[in-house]
């Protein structure tokens, strides 16, 4: 089975990035991206003989310099998570991505 491309438009304060997404065996991978106190994490999951599937995870770094798993979503083909806005507990400091198939 072909993997398809998969890429993801984080936006935060206004500034958008365009994030590739390369396939991976399991969930441990992936690429990251920092934004302010965010990070997001989106790997391509795709198992021998098995569908692949998009995992996408934002943290974010606490008062106490901890960082903590705030958003998780998992999606299946094309891919499309929509547009997802997550807000940082106490500050309001909002990280949005969509995520999809490459065109």
């Amino acid at each position: 089975m072909a993997v398809p491309h998969v890429s993801c438009v984080v936006d935060y304060n206004g500034q958008q990035t365009v994030i590739p997404v390369r396939a991976e065996v399991d969930a441990l991978g992936g690429a990251w991206h920092e934004a302010g106190v965010f990070s997001l994490r989106a790997t391509l999951v795709a198992p021998p003989r098995a569908k692949p599937w998009l995992l996408v995870e934002v943290h974010a770094k606490a008062a106490d310099g901890d960082v903590r798993l705030i958003s998780s979503q998992k999606t299946h083909q094309p891919f499309d998570t929509g547009r997802i806005e997550v807000v940082e507990p106490r500050l309001g400091r909002i990280l949005a991505y969509a995520c999809g198939a490459a065109r």
